[in-house]
């Protein structure tokens, strides 16, 4: 669901047997202000 909305992809690391790694895309590292924030918040009102 992450990949097809562009937020991780993935490529083929080892055929045999067939192992993926994933990482963030650009659109995806742009989340991390955002989730910073998220975080910084619920450290403050938690």
């Amino acid at each position: 669901m992450r990949e097809a909305r562009g937020i991780v992809a993935s490529g083929l690391y080892e055929r045999h047997p067939p192992r993926l790694e994933y990482y963030l895309t650009d659109k995806g590292k742009e989340l991390g202000p955002i989730l910073k924030a998220l975080r910084d918040w619920g450290e403050k009102h938690a």
